[in-house]
């Protein structure tokens, strides 16, 4: 099944009129757009008898989680976010405006913002993805396709990935299904890499 039916599919479970999604930023259209329409929806709503959530973490906004979402200490969690079932969120990670497919790990001190993750997809720690360009617009790659987005877009990540301690990601990146990256790097473009030694 391809990656953002997936993600369209898991949504149906949570929110209302969820569309076939065909390019990550409509994911993150729709994200803002739900939660545009209801500005007093605050905290956590899901799942919340399975939710695991530790001490000192900040929630501002709805966070739409699945079964088994385990939250470490020190987080800040800014919605409009959906975290589907079995996602962990490791301590002193800040995660904006993101959907985060079931399975995912970012394991500790990680920062993504405006990003549609996969299924199982595996961030070591310190992790950073940026969300916008000082040109105003992002180039948004997805499956070899380049499209300019006039707003902030972090990172498409997809199935069964993995991305090492310090990997950084340029805003509009992707990162196809199966790629794995040691870091510390720059993942930018349609999964090129780039050493932070070299």
């Amino acid at each position: 099944m391809d990656f953002l039916t997936r993600i369209s599919e898991r949504m149906r479970h949570f929110f209302d009129d969820v569309p076939e999604f065909t390019h990550p930023t409509e994911v993150i259209e729709y994200l803002k757009s739900w939660a545009h329409d209801r500005p007093s929806t605050m905290g956590f709503i899901g799942e919340k008898d399975t939710l695991t959530v530790q001490n000192f973490t900040t929630v501002v906004g709805p966070v739409v989680v699945g079964k088994n979402v385990h939250i470490g200490p020190y987080c800040f969690l800014r919605g409009p976010l959906f975290l589907d079932d079995n996602v962990h969120i490791g301590p002193y990670s800040e995660i904006v405006r993101c959907v985060v497919s079931r399975g995912s790990a970012f394991y500790h001190r990680n920062l993504f913002l405006d990003s549609v993750i996969g299924e199982n997809a595996k961030f070591a720690g310190l992790a950073t993805c940026c969300n916008a360009s000082p040109r105003g617009t992002v180039n948004v790659h997805y499956r070899g396709q380049k499209t300019e987005y006039p707003k902030s877009f972090g990172v498409t990540v997809e199935n069964n990935t993995y991305a090492g301690v310090n990997t950084i990601f340029s805003p509009g990146a992707h990162m196809p299904e199966g790629m794995s990256v040691p870091g510390p790097c720059v993942v930018y473009g349609h999964g090129k890499v780039r050493s932070m030694f070299s």
